[in-house]
C-alpha cells in the first residue's frame, strides 16, 4: 500500500514539475515574443511611446485645428441645413428642385466656406487628444471633419450646375489640401476620415467634369493634387501611431490603470488581477498585436491580393482563438478596413485622372496615353485598369475589394457598394412620380 502511495506522489510530483516548467517556458516564451517584437521597432529607431509619433508644439495660428474648433457651432447649424436638402446616390445628376434647395442653403453660409479656405492653407493639424489616454482618447473633431468635406462639396457641385466647373474643381482642391494635413495625425481613425475627405474630392470633382467643361489650367492644377495625394505614407505613420497607443494601452492593463470606458462589456478584456498569468496572457497578447502590425507594414503598398496572402495566416490563428488575443482582435478589422481604404482611394484616383486624359485628348485606349504604370495600373491587383464602354459613355474601373470583373458596375447596387471602383457617365435623376426631372445645365 505504502508503495503504491509513493508511487502516486513521485508521479504526482513529476507532473506539478512538468506542468510549472511548461508554464514557465511559456511565459518565457511570451515575454521574449513581445521583446523581440519591440526589438525590431527599435532597430530602427522607430516611435515605441506614442510621444514618440508627436510633431513638436507649433505655432496655433498655423494650425488648421484652430479654426475648425472655433467654428464647431458653425459647422453643426450649416451640416443640419444642407442634410435637409435631398442630395442623390454617387454617380446621379441633381434634379432642378435639389439644385435649387442647395444652392439656398450654400449661399447663406458664405462666411463659413471663407474659414474653410483659411483652414487649408495652415501649415499643420494637431488636434487636442490625449495620448496617455491610450485606446481610450476622444476625437471629436473628426465628426466636424466630416462635415467639412460634405459641405465642400456639396458648394462645388452647386458651382458646376451654375456653369463655374474651375470653381467646382478648386473647392475640391481646397478639401484635398485640408486632407493632407488632417491625414498626418497618427491615428487609424484619422486616417480614414481624411481618406473619406478625399474620396469624397475625387467624386465630387468627377461630377464637375460631367456637369461643366473646366479650363486645361484648372484641370491641371486639380491633377497635381491627385499626385500629391500619398495614402500610404499616411496610412503607415497612422499604424505606427496606433502601434504605439497599442504599447500604452498594454502596460495600462499591467499597471492597473486602464480607463474602464474603454471597452464595452461584451468585448473587455479578462479581469485576471496583477499576476504571472496577467503578465503572461498579455505578454501573448502583446506579442501578437505588435507582430499583426509589423506583417501589415511590410506588405502595405502591396496590392491587395498579395496582402491579404501575406497576412491570410496570421490573422486567422489570431480571430480564431475564443481566449487569447482579446486586444489584438480589436485592431486586426481596422488594419484590413484601412488598407482596403487605401486601395479604393488609389484606384479612384487613378480612374479619375485617366478620364481626365482622355477628355482633354480624345483618346478612348489608355494605352494610348502618356501615363506612368503607376497611374494605368490596378493597386487592387497591378493589372491595368479597365474601359467598360457603355451607350452614354466610357467607365474607367478597377475590379474592386472582391478582385472580381463585374464589367464596370461602378454604381451603388442593392447591397449599397458597388461591385467594382470606377467612374463613367452620370446617371438622370428619377423624380417621385417615375418620371424624369432634367437638371439645370
Amino acid at each position: 500500500m505504502k508503495k503504491h502511495v509513493r508511487t502516486l506522489l513521485i508521479l504526482s510530483g513529476a507532473i506539478i514539475v512538468v506542468a510549472l516548467a511548461y508554464t514557465y517556458f511559456n511565459i518565457k516564451a511570451a515575454s521574449d515574443r513581445v521583446e523581440f517584437e519591440r526589438q525590431i521597432i527599435m532597430e530602427p529607431e522607430e516611435n515605441v511611446a506614442f510621444d514618440d509619433s508627436q510633431s513638436l508644439t507649433r505655432s496655433e495660428d498655423q494650425n488648421a485645428f484652430t479654426y475648425i474648433s472655433k467654428l464647431a457651432d458653425k459647422i453643426d447649424q450649416f451640416d443640419q441645413d444642407i442634410l435637409q436638402v435631398d442630395y442623390p446616390k454617387t454617380g446621379y445628376r441633381l434634379t432642378k428642385s435639389q439644385i435649387e434647395k442647395l444652392g439656398e442653403a450654400v449661399d447663406s453660409h458664405s462666411d463659413f466656406f471663407s474659414s474653410m479656405e483659411q483652414a487649408s492653407r495652415c501649415s499643420h493639424f494637431q488636434s487636442d487628444f490625449n495620448p496617455a489616454d491610450g485606446f481610450s482618447a476622444t476625437v471629436p473633431h473628426l465628426r466636424h471633419l466630416q462635415s467639412l468635406w460634405r459641405g465642400m462639396s456639396r458648394k462645388a457641385v452647386i458651382e458646376a450646375y451654375r456653369g463655374n466647373a474651375d470653381e467646382g474643381l478648386r473647392l475640391c482642391g481646397v478639401i484635398l489640401q485640408l486632407t493632407k494635413l488632417t491625414g498626418n495625425e497618427p491615428l487609424l481613425i484619422s486616417q480614414l476620415t481624411s481618406v473619406a475627405g478625399q474620396r469624397a474630392a475625387i467624386a465630387t470633382a468627377h461630377h464637375v467634369f460631367q456637369i461643366a467643361k473646366a479650363s486645361p489650367e484648372a484641370c491641371s492644377r486639380f491633377d497635381k493634387l491627385l499626385s500629391e495625394i500619398d495614402v500610404f505614407h499616411s496610412l503607415e505613420n497612422a499604424i505606427k501611431g496606433e502601434r504605439s497607443m497599442g504599447i500604452i494601452h498594454f502596460q495600462q492593463l499591467r499597471d492597473g490603470t486602464l480607463d474602464s470606458t474603454t471597452y464595452s462589456e461584451s468585448i473587455s478584456p479578462p479581469s485576471l488581477g496583477r499576476n504571472w498569468l496577467t503578465e503572461a496572457y498579455l505578454n501573448d497578447d502583446e506579442a501578437a498585436y505588435l507582430r499583426s502590425i509589423r506583417l501589415q507594414l511590410e506588405v502595405l503598398q502591396e496590392t491587395k491580393r498579395i496582402r491579404d496572402a501575406a497576412t491570410q495566416s496570421v490573422f486567422d490563428e489570431i480571430t480564431q482563438s475564443d481566449t487569447r488575443f482579446i486586444i489584438t482582435k480589436l485592431i486586426l478589422p481596422s488594419l484590413s478596413a484601412a488598407a482596403d481604404a487605401a486601395d479604393q482611394l488609389e484606384a479612384e484616383s487613378r480612374c479619375l485622372r485617366i478620364l481626365m486624359q482622355m477628355q482633354s485628348t480624345g483618346e478612348d485606349a489608355i494605352e494610348n496615353l502618356s501615363l506612368a504604370d503607376d497611374i494605368t495600373n490596378d493597386p487592387f491587383t497591378g493589372a491595368d485598369l479597365k474601359i467598360s464602354q457603355t451607350p452614354e459613355g466610357l467607365v474607367i474601373y478597377s475590379v474592386g475589394q472582391n478582385l472580381t470583373d463585374d464589367g464596370g458596375s461602378v454604381l451603388p447596387t442593392e447591397s449599397g457598394r458597388p461591385l467594382d471602383v470606377g467612374f463613367g457617365p452620370l446617371k438622370d435623376p428619377a423624380s417621385d412620380d417615375g418620371s424624369t426631372e432634367q437638371p439645370a445645365q
